[in-house]
C-alpha cells in the first residue's frame, strides 16, 4: 500500500506547528517541504478534522517521509486504518494531487471515510485558521 510516492499531505492535528505527541513525531520521521493545496472539503469532525473529496481547496503541509514504509505504518496506526482496528475505518490513506510552490505533486493523505453529510464545514480550508 505504500507504493513508491514518499511525500506526504497533512491538513489537521499533524500540521507543521501544531504541538501534539504526533506532530512532534512526523517531525522525527520526515522533512516539512511547503505548505500546499489539494482539491476537497474539510469538515469539523470534534477537536480533530478531516479531508473529503468534493468542491473547494484545503490548505496543508506536505512532508518527505525518510522511511515511507516505516512512517506510514505509524501514521496508519494513528489514523486507526489498520487490521488492528474494525471496519469501516474512519480514515483511508490514498494518493492525492497537491498544489505546491514547486508545482503539481502527488503526497499520500488520509481521506474521511464515513459519511459527512451532518459534519460541518471549515471555512478557507485552513485547520489553523479555526
Amino acid at each position: 500500500m505504500t507504493g513508491d510516492c514518499d511525500l506526504l499531505f497533512v491538513y489537521g492535528t499533524l500540521r507543521q506547528g501544531c504541538d501534539n505527541a504526533q506532530a512532534r513525531a512526523l517531525t522525527e520521521m520526515a522533512e516539512w517541504l511547503c505548505t500546499a493545496q489539494v482539491s476537497g472539503r474539510l469538515l469539523k469532525v470534534d477537536w480533530y478534522p478531516a479531508l473529503t473529496q468534493g468542491q473547494g481547496t484545503v490548505t496543508g503541509d506536505i512532508f518527505r517521509l525518510h522511511d515511507p514504509q516505516a512512517a506510514l505504518a505509524l501514521l496508519d496506526a494513528y489514523e486507526e486504518c489498520t487490521s488492528d482496528f474494525p471496519q469501516p475505518w474512519e480514515y483511508r490513506r490514498e494518493i492525492v494531487s497537491a498544489d505546491t510552490p514547486e508545482g503539481m505533486l502527488r503526497a499520500w493523505t488520509y481521506l474521511y471515510n464515513r459519511p459527512a453529510d451532518e459534519l460541518p464545514g471549515i471555512p478557507g480550508g485552513d485547520w489553523l485558521n479555526v
